[in-house]
């Protein structure tokens, strides 16, 4: 393998190897670590005790497990950037100045709509913008 600690050999060196894999470090050297095939690793009777990998396994595990966790990491991303920008929109929606905007066009609005500016406008319509 390409290092000491980069193995699965117990839960705690796999989920660490995974979170390697996730974060895009050297995933396909770790890759091609496990599918050594015979003469460059030692067989065995039992899988366990060998440190000979399969060629085809690797190959699916590791290309499905980073395509698979990269579009999900993408995702997560998106969305917590598409929540950041609702968050401030909303707070420059609720800010004094969008206020006072609605309220100068509240105004343009009525001067334009009543040429003899003898209609009132009711307290209870501008509320909503205070």
């Amino acid at each position: 393998m390409c290092c000491r600690r980069a193995n699965f050999e117990s839960p705690v060196t796999g989920v660490a190897m995974l979170f390697r894999i996730v974060t895009g470090e050297d995933w396909n050297k770790i890759m091609h670590d496990c599918m050594v095939q015979p003469p460059y690793c030692t067989p065995a009777n039992n899988y366990w005790e060998t440190d000979c990998g399969n060629f085809t396994a690797s190959l699916v595990y590791f290309c499905s497990f980073y395509v698979i966790i990269t579009y999900i990491v993408l995702n997560l991303l998106v969305g917590e950037f598409v929540g950041f920008c609702q968050i401030k929109l909303l707070a420059m929606l609720r800010s004094e100045v969008f206020v006072m905007m609605n309220i100068c066009i509240v105004v343009i609005w009525y001067m334009t709509l009543s040429c003899s500016q003898t209609v009132y406008i009711m307290t209870l319509s501008v509320m909503g913008f205070v």
